[in-house]
């Protein structure tokens, strides 16, 4: 974690500094990912994990050179309303998110839509 994300999570999560490096820098181990994360969570920060969606090899080849940097992707996203792992969900409470769909039809009537409420922890479902 670095930079100002850096800064955030050694003032919310207590994580030392990494001096390897001139920027700030912490880190943790993966198996205190959700600790950490729900820490931020509780604080008011949205946390989202980007990990590595490709192999060096898979780089390499892509760019046709010896070395090549290696493609991230988000693969998780934790908010208030979107926590679902049961190590993270302090209350036994719904967590509802809610969608709203207007439809844009020409000439149709401007006041149709749909709207689905969410339960995030249990995954029920209110059309």
């Amino acid at each position: 974690i670095f930079f100002f994300d850096a800064i955030i999570c050694n003032r919310v999560c207590d994580l030392k500094w990494m001096n390897a490096k001139k920027e700030p820098h912490v880190g943790f181990p993966e198996v205190a990912l959700h600790t950490h994360a729900t820490k931020l969570v509780e604080a008011g920060y949205k946390v989202v994990v980007v990990e590595q969606v490709e192999t060096v090899d898979e780089a390499m080849a892509a760019a046709g050179k010896k070395s090549a940097g290696v493609k991230r992707g988000v693969c998780e996203i934790y908010t208030q309303g979107t926590l679902v792992n049961p190590d993270m969900v302090q209350k036994p409470e719904a967590q509802y998110l809610l969608v709203l769909r207007f439809d844009d039809i020409p000439g149709g009537n401007p006041f149709n839509f749909s709207c689905v409420f969410v339960d995030c922890t249990t995954a029920q479902f209110m059309v």
